[in-house]
């Protein structure tokens, strides 16, 4: 599986304030690698770069309310993956 990436809590408080900002491209490309494997490895029938793309769209709806608190809430990767 891709290496999950450390979890930046900068740039989850740039994104969550700005929807149109272009550190979107970092955390796209820093995330859509370990999506993919955890993907390809549980629901290898799925269209990986559609599940990508919805998961991306629903994250800038919900990362404005969204607060990294891994001690009491878990990984952020976690996080994604359940979206």
């Amino acid at each position: 599986m891709a290496e999950i990436p450390k979890t930046s809590v900068s740039l989850l408080s740039v994104l969550a304030n700005d929807t149109a900002n272009a550190r979107w491209f970092e955390f796209y490309n820093a995330y859509e690698g370990p999506m993919r494997a955890f993907l390809a490895s549980k629901y290898p029938a799925l269209e990986a770069e559609d599940v990508v793309q919805e998961t991306m769209i629903a994250l800038v709806k919900r990362l404005p309310t969204y607060h990294y608190t891994p001690d009491e809430r878990g990984h952020f990767h976690n996080y994604l993956i359940g979206i």
